[in-house]
């Protein structure tokens, strides 16, 4: 999250119908499908994370396809297409205005440059994390571009509560880092609201997922929007993504040009660690 909002201010100067879910998926969705009227004395957290598990199946090994990244910050406003490739566990590269402007971010660092602005940035996701103030990693962000939660569902440590005509899901025993949870629809059985905030104040990240469709047996959103709020900044991110292509061989180009002028990050008192 961290990189791709901080490459998107500084490196950059149709929404697709929702598809609805087939009897099939209907029916392998029963053991969650509980009488949402009478709230959730028939659904446990374990049916719910069983549904989501069950609906999509499918794998998204790779990806790649084209993304709409329209920022709003200061009332000042700016889009930017992107062309986007990801291949799970190993790096995620986007590109902007002709390829000026690149990003390529692996599990171990993050690298950006805008050739526009003249600038560049290499360094590690607890950097970001610093920037931001929300802890974050490699696997968060990938699971932000694929509509999952950004931290992994575990039955038994895992509670349902019934908000706004979503499931909410919560952990049982919250991180003394930070504080988490997410909506689940309960019909669709995919993501739609997600939050991720410090625990001590120093920033929080809220997400808004539509317009899924079923990509390899994989339902993905067509659309997120993301607010995030810190000591240093406060901002919407809206994406839209478009022509995604799953599970073909990818290739990540990418150099850093000479002559750039590499970012320094705000230094402060560093986020704990448990």
């Amino acid at each position: 999250m961290g990189v791709f909002i901080l490459w998107t201010i500084t490196g950059c100067g149709s929404a697709r119908k929702a598809v609805a879910p087939n009897s099939a998926d209907n029916e392998s969705l029963g053991a969650a499908q509980s009488s949402i009227n009478g709230g959730l004395s028939a659904v446990s957290a374990k049916d719910i994370i069983k549904a989501i598990k069950d609906k999509n199946t499918g794998t998204i090994s790779a990806l790649n396809g084209k993304i709409k990244a329209t920022l709003t910050q200061k009332d000042q406003e700016q889009s930017v297409p992107l062309t986007f490739r990801m291949v799970r566990g190993k790096g995620i590269w986007l590109s902007a205005l002709f390829g000026v402007a690149k990003a390529m971010i692996t599990p171990k660092e993050v690298s950006f440059y805008s050739s526009v602005n003249n600038l560049y940035f290499v360094g590690t996701f607890a950097e970001l994390s610093d920037y931001i103030g929300v802890q974050v990693d490699y696997d968060m962000l990938e699971r932000l571009f694929l509509g999952e939660s950004l931290l992994p569902l575990k039955p038994g440590k895992t509670s349902a509560t019934y908000v706004d005509d979503q499931y909410r899901l919560v952990p049982e025993r919250m991180s003394t880092l930070f504080s988490w949870w997410l909506d689940i629809n309960p019909t669709a059985y995919t993501l739609t609201r997600a939050s991720l905030s410090d625990n001590q104040g120093r920033g929080s990240v809220s997400m808004v997922y539509a317009d899924y469709a079923s990509i390899a047996g994989v339902w993905l959103p067509g659309t997120l929007s993301l607010t995030a709020q810190s000591q240093n900044t406060s901002l919407a991110l809206d994406l839209e993504f478009k022509q995604w292509e799953p599970n073909k061989p990818l290739s990540f180009p990418y150099k850093i040009p000479s002559g750039l002028n590499r970012i320094q990050l705000a230094k402060k008192a560093p986020l704990s660690h448990e």
